[in-house]
C-alpha cells in the first residue's frame, strides 16, 4: 500500500513536469477508480528494422523500473510465448491464412485480354512499375493480378524484420518473464492476420477502374522509391525519435497511418476491439500493455479510447 502511495506521487510528479513541457510521449499511466492500482500503457517499435535492448528503454523510460515492480501481468499485441505448442499451431494457421489470400480469384485477377500497358498507355510510368515489381519486388507473374492488388501490399514492404532483430516489445516480454510477471495477449495470430487479410482484399479497391488502379500504382511505387533511398536513414531516425520520447517527430515515419485502408483495418478497428479487452485486463489487476506507437496516435488511438471510457491517462517522460 505504501509503495502504491509513492508510486502514484511519483508519477503525478511526472505528469505535472511533462504538460509544463507540453511534451507527450509513449508510456502513459491508467488510472480508473480509487480501488484500481495503476496499470500502463506503452508504444513500443517492431518493424522499423532496429534491434533494442533493456538498457535502451530504461534509458529512454527512467520509470521503467518503477513500472515493473508495480503490475502483475504483461499484455502484449499477440503472444510470444513460442515454446507453447498452440502458439506455434495458431502462428501456422496464421501463415496459412496469408498464403491463402495472395491467391489470384475474380476479385484481384487482371480481366482476359488487359495488361497494364494497354491500361496506363504511358511508357514512362509502364516501365516504371515493371521494373520494380520485377527487379525490387521479384514477382514476375505480377501482370496477372490487377494493380490494386499490388498498391495494397506496398505498404507492407516496408516493415523490415529479421532473426537478430529485437523489438521493443520483445525487450519488455523478456524482462517481464525474468521477473515472473504472468502474460496474454490482446488477440490470436489469426486474429492479427485476418486484419492483413482484410487490407489485402479490400473490395472497394479492386472495384476502381483498372486505369486508375494503374496510376494509383504508379504514384505508390514513386513514393515509396524515395523511402527506400532514405530507408536507413528513416529507420535510424525512427530509433532515435523512439528513444527520445518524440511522438511528433516519429508520426512521419508511420505510413500506414496516412494510408486509410491500412488505418482501418490494421489501427482503429483493433483499437476499438483491444480497448474493451483493456478494460477489462486492469480492472482485475495492475497490467503493462504494450501495442504499435501507431495504435497511440488520433482520435480513435487507444489513449482516446479508454479516456471515452471513464479511465484516466497521464502521460509519463
Amino acid at each position: 500500500m505504501r509503495f502504491s502511495a509513492i508510486l502514484l506521487f511519483f508519477t503525478c510528479a511526472v505528469f505535472t513536469m511533462c504538460r509544463a513541457s507540453g511534451k507527450d510521449g509513449f508510456l502513459y499511466v491508467i488510472y480508473g477508480n480509487e480501488e484500481m492500482p495503476p496499470s500502463y500503457l506503452i508504444g513500443s517499435q517492431h518493424g522499423d528494422g532496429n534491434s533494442y535492448n533493456i538498457h535502451d528503454l530504461e534509458s529512454a523510460f527512467p520509470s521503467l523500473q518503477a513500472v515493473f515492480a508495480s503490475i502483475n501481468l504483461i499484455v502484449t499485441e499477440t503472444s510470444r510465448n513460442y515454446s507453447d505448442t498452440k502458439v506455434i499451431e495458431d502462428c501456422v494457421n496464421a501463415a496459412e491464412l496469408r498464403y491463402t489470400c495472395n491467391n489470384p480469384n475474380i476479385l484481384n485477377s487482371m480481366p482476359k485480354g488487359t495488361d497494364y500497358k494497354g491500361v496506363l498507355r504511358n511508357n514512362v510510368k509502364y516501365e516504371e512499375i515493371d521494373n520494380f515489381l520485377k527487379n525490387k519486388g521479384g514477382t514476375y507473374g505480377y501482370a496477372a493480378f490487377k494493380p490494386a492488388y499490388w498498391y495494397l501490399r506496398l505498404p507492407l514492404f516496408s516493415y523490415k524484420y529479421g532473426a537478430d532483430m529485437i523489438s521493443v516489445d520483445d525487450c519488455l516480454y523478456k524482462f517481464a518473464r525474468a521477473q515472473n510477471k504472468k502474460a496474454t495477449s490482446l488477440e490470436s495470430h489469426v486474429e492479427q492476420m485476418q486484419s492483413i487479410v482484410s487490407i489485402l482484399n479490400d473490395t472497394i479497391e479492386y472495384m476502381r477502374p483498372l486505369c486508375e488502379q494503374a496510376n494509383i500504382l504508379y504514384e505508390k511505387i514513386v513514393e515509396s522509391q524515395r523511402s527506400i533511398i532514405n530507408q536507413v536513414w528513416a529507420s535510424d531516425s525512427m530509433k532515435f525519435y523512439y528513444l527520445h520520447n518524440n511522438k511528433e517527430k516519429l508520426y512521419h515515419y508511420l505510413p500506414h497511418l496516412k494510408d486509410s485502408v491500412i488505418y482501418k483495418y490494421s489501427v482503429s478497428q483493433r483499437n476499438e476491439k483491444w480497448g474493451a479487452i483493456i478494460e477489462k485486463l486492469i480492472r482485475n489487476e495492475p497490467c503493462l500493455i504494450v501495442v504499435g506507437v501507431a495504435h497511440l496516435y488520433g482520435y480513435d488511438s487507444l489513449v482516446e479510447i479508454l479516456r471515452r471510457k471513464g479511465l484516466k491517462l497521464i502521460p509519463i517522460q
